[in-house]
């Protein structure tokens, strides 16, 4: 027997849908505002962390004050 959309929807726990989607957003952010930083001339850091998969960390730095 199908189910209709309103019983799908009588089972979303909508708190912690939200909650999912506000962290996705975030993730989302934070990568364009990273990607932002590397048009701009900011550094890439490449942190080795050890010998078990992935063994480092990449991160991008603060944007310099002057771009030559």
């Amino acid at each position: 027997m199908s189910r209709s959309f309103c019983d799908v929807l009588g089972e979303i726990d909508a708190g912690r849908l939200v909650e999912e989607l506000t962290e996705k957003l975030t993730d989302v952010v934070e990568a364009v505002q990273a990607l932002q930083r590397l048009v701009s001339g900011a550094p890439i850091h490449l942190r080795v962390l050890g010998t078990v998969h992935p063994p480092v960390m990449i991160d991008v730095g603060e944007v310099p004050k002057e771009t030559i």
